[in-house]
């Protein structure tokens, strides 16, 4: 990602603090991270009046797997909470699953939940709030995903039939040794009523 924008660097750390960041952090510093119980969020969209200010914003984004990005952000809160506001995209619902490869042309694994996106798509995002020209921006971000998840999904492996159920799914269902079928149903009701 940093050779797709400006003024932007890598910091290759599991835990961010005063030693990892620069000493004087600007007061516009904002981390991209869906909200927990414990820590909520701005939203994106609320964000937006707030960034009227000529400092330009920092922003801290964490990109690794959906488990460690967790693991990250809740080893670096303390230390990012005495100067950042954390900060979700709009849409983030914890209580829906996540999309997958098969609904989403930007989506490559699954997604924990729904409103979760790739790091470049957040980014991208953002972008698209923060900056002038921000649509061209997103647009651009969101082009270069959706070519890469193109891609890679040419490698992704064919999923092989497995056999075994597919023998299952179409046999027909064995009858427990007690049941009745239905036509036996049928057959014993007009058995009962042809009686005298």
């Amino acid at each position: 990602m940093t050779k797709s924008l400006l003024n932007s660097s890598s910091i290759i750390t599991r835990r961010l603090n005063s030693n990892t960041l620069i000493n004087q952090p600007p007061s516009s510093t904002y981390y991209l991270f869906p909200p927990s119980q414990s820590s909520p969020a701005v939203t994106l969209s609320d964000l937006k009046t707030a960034l009227k200010n000529n400092t330009p914003p920092v922003l801290i984004v964490f990109d690794a797997t959906w488990k460690h990005a967790k693991e990250m952000v809740r080893a670096s809160e303390g230390y990012l909470s005495r100067f950042a506001t954390r900060v979700c995209l709009d849409g983030f619902d914890g209580g829906i699953e996540g999309g997958s490869i098969y609904d989403s042309d930007l989506v490559l694994r699954k997604e924990p939940c729904g409103g979760c996106v790739s790091t470049l798509e957040a980014v991208a995002r953002w972008l698209g709030v923060v900056e002038e020209n921000g649509l061209e921006i997103e647009d651009r971000l969101v082009g270069i995903l959706k070519e890469m998840v193109r891609l890679q999904a040419q490698f992704l492996k064919p999923m092989r039939p497995r056999p075994k159920l597919l023998k299952k799914r179409w046999q027909s269902p064995k009858e427990a040794p007690h049941t009745i079928t239905p036509a036996q149903a049928i057959d014993t009701r007009q058995t009962v009523e042809s009686c005298p």
